[in-house]
This record gives C-alpha cells, sequence and structure tokens, in this order.
C-alpha cells in the first residue's frame, strides 16, 4: 500500500535569523534541536533517515505516545524560544534536520 501524505500550509515566516542542526536521535528522548535559537518563531523538523520512524513530542515522549515521523517525512510548528520538542526511535539511530527562525 503507498503512503499517503497531507500537505499543510507552512508557518508564516518573517524572522531574519535562519539556524540549521543535524540531530542524532536514539531510544533515549532527544531534543530537537538541543540547542534553541534566541528568539524563536518556527522549526520544522525533518526525519533525513532511511527506514527509521522517529516519534516526536514533549520531554516525556515514547513510542507508544508519540508523533510517528516516517522516513524523510518533516513537520513545521510555530514554536517559541520556551518550548521544547523531543525525538525518540524505537531502536537504532536517526539523522534529523531541523531548521529554526526568529522572532524579529
Amino acid at each position: 500500500m503507498a503512503r499517503r501524505f497531507g500537505l499543510s500550509s507552512p508557518p508564516e515566516v518573517t524572522g531574519q535569523i535562519f539556524k540549521t542542526t543535524q540531530v542524532t536521535v536514539t531510544n533515549t528522548a532527544t531534543a530537537l534541536p538541543t540547542d534553541n535559537l534566541d528568539d524563536r518563531k518556527a522549526v520544522s523538523v525533518r526525519n533525513w533517515s532511511n527506514s527509521i520512524t522517529v516519534f516526536v513530542g514533549g520531554a516525556d515522549v515514547t513510542t507508544a505516545n508519540g508523533y510517528p515521523l516516517q522516513a524523510y517525512e518533516s513537520l513545521p510548528f510555530n514554536m517559541s524560544q520556551g518550548a521544547d520538542l523531543y525525538g525518540i526511535t524505537a531502536s537504532g539511530t536517526a539523522d534529523c534536520r531541523v531548521i529554526e527562525v526568529d522572532n524579529r
């Protein structure tokens, strides 16, 4: 069965500074990104792994309660600097790419 993808509008981005990071996610909850951009307005996370699902959520994320991000899927968020996003895998390691934009 072919995978279906829903399209959503990206957050309105009017900032001046963009920050990109690469984060390795394992079976322990890992912050996405590990160090937030000052005055952040939005963030997008992409699972850059071939076959590993990354589950995203809060600091208490698990594979049972996290939002699944399949291989090569991305997810945009309007998100303030103080909010934290985490990822976890069931096993193995996943390569995630994160881009943030400031609120200036």
